[in-house]
């Protein structure tokens, strides 16, 4: 299973995230799942407006090119639902222990700012979910070394904690503004 780290931050938070992650040294961003019947993309910087827009769905993984091996290719090919659903055959998709993702939690209503999670593999976490090949050429120390300093940078840039979560200035300020409340599966709560 995954390893996850929850922070709350806004989305123009979270893309200053992913630009700063970009930035770093052999840090490759790809498209980790590409769209029907579409080859996979690499990114120059982070894709933004794909990554915003609410009517497509664009998968990016941060690949430190430098302490892994390349990530493993695989071709899935659709079901005559799936075909119908997606307008295409199939999709390609990538894996690597060495990827970093984030994604989003949604809060249940208006009210409530959901979180995100900082998503990583640790040694521990990859048995009988990659191969042999894969596990075995990932420098695991330089990994942990590099989610240590994503993580540090999230919480020296957090403008406090709530239940042991970073909690970024933006959504600070807009907890100030308003009534929301932070929601983190099923509980709520403020600075």
């Amino acid at each position: 299973m995954s390893r996850t780290f929850p922070f709350f931050a806004t989305e123009c938070e979270v893309i200053e995230l992913w630009q700063t992650i970009a930035g770093l040294p052999g840090m490759r961003l790809l498209e980790g799942s590409s769209r029907p019947d579409q080859p996979l993309r690499q990114f120059e910087c982070f894709p933004v407006e794909e990554w915003s827009d609410p009517n497509h769905f664009t998968s990016v993984v941060a690949w430190p090119s430098d302490i892994s091996s390349t990530p493993a290719e695989t071709r899935i090919v659709f079901n005559e639902e799936g075909r119908q659903w997606s307008g295409g055959k199939g999709r390609t998709s990538l894996t690597s222990p060495a990827f970093l993702r984030i994604a989003h939690i949604n809060a249940p209503n208006s009210n409530l700012i959901g979180f995100n999670e900082l998503i990583f593999e640790s040694l521990a976490s990859t048995r009988g979910r990659f191969s042999e090949e894969q596990i075995a050429g990932v420098d695991w120390h330089a990994i942990g070394n590099l989610i240590r300093d994503i993580k540090k940078g999230i919480q020296k840039s957090a403008a406090g904690k709530w239940r042991s979560i970073p909690v970024s200035k933006g959504v600070a300020e807009i907890l100030r503004n308003g009534d929301n409340r932070l929601w983190f599966w099923g509980n709520e709560g403020s600075l």
